[in-house]
């Protein structure tokens, strides 16, 4: 009888040391891996929108232009742009090139590709730990002889062994 109450003990010690694994671990990396998905796709949009701008100037022959600009915390003032033929393009750590419209359009086509494929590159990491989280909870539930309660522990929920029966409690 005290072997199967230790038993017990180490399954309840065993889930425990999973659910901070899955919690302390692996939700902060996704959670992480999210926040970095959502800025490349920030800055794909950007160079898209780039993109077309610039196809804009190009097919109205805009040789001046006039604009709003965001000075930050959506403080706007205007510009005047006497020459559009050359502009300022991000290229990355801080630094902006001057091009013209060809070679911007070029350098915006060569930096998406990059991102797209970053943006593949993430993506599988991050199924890759959507699995190893899964894993870990099915691992969990297979430690406490449960059949499913994966769910239960997404949402924060505690394992409780009884002397009888594995009881959640929420």
């Amino acid at each position: 009888m005290a072997s199967g109450a230790g038993r017990r003990g180490n399954k309840a010690d065993k889930v425990l040391e999973y659910e901070a694994f899955v919690d302390k671990r692996l939700k902060p990396d996704l959670v992480r891996a999210i926040a970095e998905r959502d800025k490349l796709m920030e800055q794909l949009k950007t160079y898209s929108d780039l993109a077309t701008n610039i196809k804009m100037l190009e097919e109205n022959k805009l040789a001046r232009l006039r604009t709003m600009v965001n000075l930050g915390s959506e403080i706007y003032c205007q510009a005047d742009v006497p020459d559009t033929s050359r502009i300022f393009v991000d290229i990355g750590l801080g630094f902006h090139a001057e091009l013209s419209w060809k070679e911007a359009l070029d350098f915006i086509t060569t930096k998406t590709t990059i991102l797209d494929r970053t943006h593949e590159r993430d993506s599988n990491a991050q199924a890759n730990q959507r699995g190893d989280e899964t894993c870990r909870e099915n691992q969990v539930s297979n430690q406490a002889g449960l059949r499913r309660h994966s769910r239960a522990l997404e949402f924060g929920a505690r394992v409780i062994l009884g002397e009888s029966s594995i009881l959640i409690e929420t």
